[in-house]
């Protein structure tokens, strides 16, 4: 992974926000968008991984609220392993 970082010397940022709705049950949707930073590339380059990119990545996710803890254990879960790291 070093070395892929290294190669590519970028920074993901992903930001947006999280609403609740009734889809039959109680629904948790996230919206979020995400950019990387990285140095200047050529045009032709950036627009092929824009493309990719925009390929891969979901705008939404919706899920419901009784699966929210299942997610909120896992999550924690990442946040220690990466501590104990």
């Amino acid at each position: 992974m070093g070395k892929i970082k290294r190669r590519i010397n970028g920074h993901l940022y992903i930001y947006g926000h999280v609403t609740e709705g009734q889809v039959g049950e109680n629904t948790y949707f996230l919206d979020t968008n995400a950019f990387v930073l990285h140095p200047p590339l050529h045009p032709e380059v950036s627009k092929e991984l824009n493309l990719a990119f925009m390929d891969v990545w979901t705008n939404q996710v919706n899920f419901l609220e009784k699966i929210e803890k299942v997610g909120f254990d896992f999550t924690a879960n990442i946040g220690m392993q990466q501590r104990s790291m």
